[in-house]
């Protein structure tokens, strides 16, 4: 009986949910939030500029 348990799919679900939750949602939400702020919190796309005026040279 329990080894039907662990088996159904539908068992997996809350898990799942909140293991994507936790390890990709809220990352990628960090960042985009820090990608749109600055170091005082207000929103700017000067991390954008200084990204584009100073490309990696190899």
């Amino acid at each position: 009986m329990t080894m039907n348990f662990f088996l159904r799919r539908r068992n997996w679900t809350l898990p799942y949910a909140l293991f994507l939750l936790v390890f990709v949602i809220v990352p990628l939400l960090l960042i985009v939030y820090y990608a749109f702020t600055d170091a005082e919190g207000s929103f700017t796309l000067g991390n954008f500029r200084k990204f584009m005026m100073h490309p990696c040279k190899p």
